[in-house]
C-alpha cells in the first residue's frame, strides 16, 4: 500500500470552516459594556456557518466572573482554569485561534462559554444568560455591509455555511500589520521582511497563477501611495506561517488542518490543487465587513 504524503494528509479546505468568515482576522462584531468600571467584552466575528458570535473563551470567563461580584485577580485565576478545562472537550472546529490587532485568542462560542459559567453558581449563571441573550441579539443583527451583499447590510445568521468569496481576499497591509505587533517589532523591520517574502515568493505565486489560472495576488503600483497590496487568503496564511510558525495561532492551522508540520502545511497552501480557477481577487476596501461597532449594556443584576 503507498504511503500517503503530506500534502495528502493535509486539508486546506478546512481552514475555511474555522477561520473567520470574511478574514483570516476576525473583527469585533459587538462590544458589551459591563456594570463594573472598566468590564468590557468583545464578541467576535465567527467562522463561516456558525449562528453566534465567537469569543475569547478566558476574556468571557473574566468578564462574566468580574460581573458576578468576583474580583479582577480572582476572575483571571477562576477564568484560567475554566478556560484549560472548556478548551480540552471541544473538537478542533469548535476552539478555534483567532488572530486580531489585539493578538491571538484562544476562542469558543458564546454558548459553550455560557455553559461552563452555569456551573460556577447562581450569580454566574445569571450573567451567563443575560450574556446569551446579547450573544443571540448581535447574531440576528445587521452588522455586516459592502462588497458582494452590495449597500444593503446582513447579520451573521445571513451570512450562510461557507466563508464569503470576496472575503477570500486579504488586505495585505492589514496582515502585515497585525503581523509586526505580535513580533512586537517597529513599522521598519517588519515592513521590510514583509517585503522580503513579497520579493522572494513572487516566482512562486506567477507559477501558481499561471497552473490555476486565474490571480491570486495583486502587486500594488510601487510609486501609487493609494493602492495596496491584495492575497488569496491561502497566500497570507503562507505569510504568517513563515513569519510566526511557533505562534499558537499557526499550531492550530496545523491542527485544523491535519498537516503533519507547518512546512507541509505551507506546501499545501502553495499546491494548485488548493485554489479554485473561478476565485477573483477582490477589492478589499469594499468589504466585506462589520459596518460599525455596536454596544450593548449589561443588566445590572438583581439585587445591585
Amino acid at each position: 500500500m503507498r504511503a500517503r504524503t503530506s500534502s495528502e494528509m493535509t486539508n486546506v479546505s478546512a481552514l475555511n470552516r474555522v477561520l473567520p468568515a470574511i478574514s483570516i482576522e476576525t473583527d469585533c462584531l459587538a462590544r458589551i459594556v459591563g456594570t463594573r468600571a472598566g468590564n468590557k467584552l468583545d464578541m467576535l466575528v465567527p467562522p463561516a456557518g456558525w449562528l453566534e458570535p465567537a469569543v475569547s473563551v478566558a476574556d468571557m470567563l473574566t468578564f462574566a466572573l468580574i460581573e458576578a461580584g468576583h474580583g479582577p485577580a480572582e476572575a483571571k485565576s477562576i477564568a484560567m482554569v475554566g478556560e484549560d478545562t472548556l478548551l480540552a472537550t471541544l473538537p478542533a472546529e469548535r476552539r478555534p485561534v483567532m488572530l486580531d490587532y489585539a493578538g491571538i485568542h484562544a476562542c469558543a462560542s458564546f454558548s459553550d462559554v455560557a455553559r461552563v459559567l452555569a456551573d460556577l453558581g447562581q450569580r454566574e449563571a445569571e450573567a451567563a444568560a443575560a450574556l446569551s441573550r446579547l450573544s443571540d441579539e448581535a447574531a440576528c443583527s445587521t452588522r455586516f455591509a459592502y462588497g458582494e451583499l452590495g449597500n444593503s447590510t446582513r447579520s451573521l445568521r445571513d451570512l450562510g455555511s461557507e466563508p464569503l468569496q470576496s472575503g477570500l481576499t486579504e488586505f495585505w497591509p492589514s496582515i502585515g500589520s497585525n503581523v509586526a505587533w505580535l513580533l512586537a517589532e517597529d513599522d521598519r523591520p517588519a515592513e521590510g521582511k514583509m517585503l522580503a517574502w513579497m520579493e522572494m515568493m513572487r516566482p512562486t505565486i506567477e507559477a501558481l497563477e499561471a497552473t490555476v489560472g486565474t490571480r491570486l495576488f495583486y502587486f500594488k503600483e510601487p510609486d501609487d501611495d493609494l493602492d495596496d497590496d491584495q492575497a488569496h487568503r491561502f497566500l497570507a496564511l503562507d505569510y504568517v506561517c513563515h513569519m510566526i510558525p511557533d505562534s499558537s495561532f499557526v499550531r492550530y492551522l496545523v491542527e485544523a488542518s491535519g498537516a503533519p508540520s507547518v512546512e507541509a502545511l505551507r506546501a499545501s497552501l502553495l499546491a494548485p490543487a488548493s485554489y479554485s480557477p473561478d476565485f477573483r481577487l477582490f477589492d478589499s476596501f469594499h468589504g466585506p465587513e462589520v459596518s460599525s461597532q455596536q454596544e450593548f449594556m449589561m443588566p445590572l443584576a438583581p439585587g445591585c
